[in-house]
């Protein structure tokens, strides 16, 4: 395989995701239109129109069907990667900073960025549900927290979600059962002494 030199973005990226095949590359950067790209010969697809700010995250289904974008704009959307068309949005009151789908493609998990009265949060929507995906809906499971959420991802299956914070801590939910953490790495690297 040769390096591609892609070329569609005029600002920072900011994520980069391949789709299960590997034929396909998912562009977001600070220009707020991700792009799509042929991994093959580097040649871009298409971008995907629709968000007003900065694009943090980007994350597609297993199928390559849909993606899901976090943006600078307050929002989350979902898109259908073929035909470019925004299907959903979820608005919040501050900054989307990262966003996961499950591994059925049915639960989107996003976090939102701490700003003044607000703190971060971690939610998950099912698709699925019109209520849950519209703007003031009620999410299947909300969490918040003190310091800013700036990863999240799916694990085992779509049970649960693991994210990482801006502080360096990682923690772990099961959203079917409670809003606190079963996991996290709280006491890794306490109490260990490094000698030279």
């Amino acid at each position: 395989m040769r390096p591609l030199s892609l070329k569609g973005h005029d600002r920072a990226l900011t994520r980069v995701r391949f789709n299960r095949e590997g034929d396909l590359l998912f562009s977001a950067g600070k220009n707020k239109a991700p792009c799509v790209w042929y991994t093959e010969n580097g040649e871009r697809i298409g971008t995907y129109e629709g968000h007003n700010g900065v694009v943090w995250d980007l994350d597609m289904s297993w199928d390559t069907k849909r993606m899901v974008t976090a943006s600078g704009d307050n929002s989350i959307k979902v898109w259908d990667v073929e035909t470019g068309e925004c299907t959903d949005t979820i608005n919040q009151p501050t900054p989307a900073r990262s966003v996961t789908l499950s591994f059925s493609g049915n639960l989107v998990g996003f976090s939102t960025l701490k700003m003044t009265k607000n703190l971060s949060s971690l939610c998950v929507c099912d698709i699925r549900d019109p209520e849950q995906m519209k703007e003031l809906g009620e999410p299947m499971f909300r969490t918040t927290f003190d310091h800013s959420v700036v990863m999240s991802l799916f694990s085992s299956l779509d049970e649960k979600i693991t994210v990482g914070n801006e502080n360096g801590m990682i923690l772990q939910y099961d959203i079917r059962n409670s809003s606190e953490p079963f996991a996290t790495n709280e006491s890794t690297h306490r109490g260990s002494r490094i000698g030279f």
